[in-house]
């Protein structure tokens, strides 16, 4: 029988060679579990926060179309921890391998991943930046509905103002100083003939303008039967007043936001889109008269009425002022009739006083007429002309009580002349008031008695160590805003 002998290399062969192809494929799914790792870390961290933004205050995004996080979840105690709570909530929840059946017993969890720290590094609330980050987003919620030829109108019309300065001149003073003087005549004697005198005895022709000024413009500018609102607030309780105690909570987000021109009158129009105001008010809310208030700052809704009543006649009274002295026929009426005064009473040189406060309290009359208009939801010019004029000079005389025309006229409504003031108005000043009005009106909701907008979270930067059983850790950085 024929012994043969079997050489061993291929069997040296196949065993190093598949010792190396097990090392490299232990490799692969170790490099692979690794990348996993990570990958489903970062994924994790982006889903829990996006979680955590889509908890969003409905209450604020239905009133205000703005869209915020309540780090209070309609508690009483606003904390970064609760905000905190609920990414880790996210993040845990993302990490389980619960739901899927049999997933434990026949699939080992390759990752083991969990949470070991999570917190909020950066936070930006509406009320930081004096306010500069609620106007932007306020500008974003009305930038595709308002159109830019509004705009400019607005534009126009504040130009128009501060041009003829009608938010400048103290037409009562100056009312009350040709008065003055036209009063210093009296008991003044006038040599009639050598042995004649006559005793200066001035009767102002507009005393019954001054009893009206007296009144108060709203004794005269609303309609018969109007029911004004008689709410009134505490604002000690809202985001201005604690502001300026220093008791408001503030983010820690680094930087700052210029805002454009045209975001600035955006924001002007977010204010009168979404608040209430004299013959538009807002359903729910607290002060029926917001977009007022926001102008006023008053706690009472008739005294922010009154006081926006009192601007806007002010400037129509300036206005009016200017119509008188620049047309001609109306100017020479009001000569005329001073000229015939001045001489009745034996004293020529008074002719100028007589006149003055004719043109003052003419103007002065025609500006009740024309807030009156505004309230009743007709328009106005801001410069009149011939055709806009209502009172002559025979009727301004023996008027007792302003009346309007069915004609509404054109030119402005009350809501332009809002838009001009809104305009005027300090936007930081602005801004923290109209944040007054959301606090005061949210808080009338369900669950939302202790809203706070300086709880509110508008951007979010988060940190969160993951570690898995497999001896990696990945630290996750990650922001979100809303824009």
């Amino acid at each position: 029988m024929e012994r043969r002998t079997v050489g061993g290399y291929l069997t040296i062969y196949a065993a190093m060679s598949l010792t190396v192809m097990i090392s490299l494929c232990l490799t692969l799914i170790e490099g692979a579990r690794r990348n996993t790792i990570r990958l489903e870390a970062e994924c994790m961290m982006d889903t829990a926060l996006s979680s955590v933004m889509a908890e969003y205050h409905k209450e604020m995004f239905n009133q205000y179309n703005l869209f915020y996080i309540d780090s209070s979840y309609g508690s009483d105690h606003p904390s970064y921890y609760n905000t905190e709570a609920r990414l880790r909530y996210y993040l845990e929840q993302n990490m389980k391998r619960k739901g899927v059946p049999y997933m434990n017993f026949l699939f080992k969890d390759i990752v083991a991943m969990e949470a070991e720290n999570v917190w909020l590094k950066e936070v930006a609330l509406a009320t930081d930046m004096d306010g500069h980050l609620f106007r932007k987003r306020a500008a974003e919620a009305v930038w595709n509905d308002s159109g830019m030829e509004t705009l400019e109108q607005v534009t126009g019309w504040v130009k128009t103002i501060q041009d003829n300065g009608l938010m400048e001149r103290d037409m009562e003073a100056e009312k009350q100083a040709v008065d003055a003087q036209l009063a210093s005549y009296n008991g003044q004697k006038v040599e009639l003939t050598e042995n004649e005198w006559f005793v200066v005895e001035i009767t102002n022709p507009t005393e019954h303008i001054n009893r009206m000024r007296a009144r108060g413009v709203l004794s005269w500018v609303l309609e018969d039967g109007a029911v004004l609102s008689g709410q009134r607030v505490d604002l000690s309780q809202y985001i201005s007043a604690r502001r300026r105690r220093g008791k408001m909570n503030r983010g820690n987000k680094n930087g700052s936001i210029t805002l454009s021109a045209v975001e600035e009158a955006l924001f002007r129009e977010y204010m009168l889109r979404y608040g209430g105001y004299y013959g538009n008010p807002k359903d729910g809310s607290l002060l029926q008269y917001q977009v007022e208030y926001v102008i006023a700052g008053k706690n009472k809704d008739v005294d922010n009425l009154r006081n926006v009543a009192l601007t806007i006649s002010g400037i129509r009274e300036v206005a009016n002022v200017i119509y008188l002295n620049n047309c001609k026929e109306k100017s020479d009426a009001a000569d005329t009739l001073a000229k015939i005064l001045a001489y009745a009473v034996f004293t020529p040189e008074a002719q100028p006083f007589f006149k003055s406060t004719l043109i003052l309290g003419w103007g002065y009359l025609e500006s009740l007429y024309d807030t009156k208009v505004l309230l009743a939801g007709g328009k106005v010019p801001l410069m009149k002309e011939d055709e806009d004029w209502h009172y002559n000079l025979d009727s301004f005389l023996s008027v007792d009580r302003v009346q309007i025309d069915e004609n509404t006229g054109r030119g402005m409504s009350y809501a332009d002349y809002l838009r001009v003031l809104l305009y005027l108005e300090n936007p930081e000043k602005s801004a923290y008031r109209f944040m007054d009005l959301m606090e005061m009106d949210i808080r009338l909701t369900p669950g939302n008695e202790a809203f706070r907008m300086d709880a509110c979270m508008e951007a979010v930067g988060a940190e969160a160590t993951i570690n898995s059983r497999y001896g990696y850790t990945y630290y996750i950085d990650r922001k979100k805003e809303y824009h």
